[in-house]
């Protein structure tokens, strides 16, 4: 016999692709590295920008973050979402050019993401 709330234990007795998914996300705001006091980002101290854009061959990803002695992720994105590239770099300041020459004409994302703070930003490979 069928009993709604079994479905909800660690163990249901039975297995369906049709079962409820039960997620849990621990979302807290960010850490203020300097104070050590908890604070939310209201304002973003990461600024970016690639060029050029629309490019041909590849693009050049600028950035530069107030305060930051820490890494970012950069990441090459197609539209579908399938991670195209990635790279570790210093958050602070810098630059990095991103080959395109494999990828087929059209749209892409780069993502810079570090610690609490993320930019998107398009680029158009023609």
């Amino acid at each position: 016999e069928f009993n709604p709330v079994d479905a909800f234990l660690p163990t249901p007795w039975r297995a369906s692709d049709h079962d409820p998914i039960l997620a849990h996300f621990n979302l807290q705001p960010g850490l203020n590295r300097p104070t050590g006091q908890r604070s939310l980002m209201l304002t973003s101290t990461l600024q970016a920008q690639v060029f050029p854009n629309p490019t041909p061959d590849a693009v050049m990803v600028q950035w530069e973050s107030q305060n930051r002695d820490i890494e970012m992720v950069l990441s090459l994105y197609g539209t579908e979402g399938r991670l195209l590239w990635t790279k570790t770099v210093p958050a602070k300041r810098g630059e990095v050019s991103i080959p395109l020459q494999a990828l087929p004409a059209g749209d892409y994302y780069v993502q810079l993401v570090c610690e609490d703070e993320f930019k998107t930003l398009p680029i158009r490979k023609e």
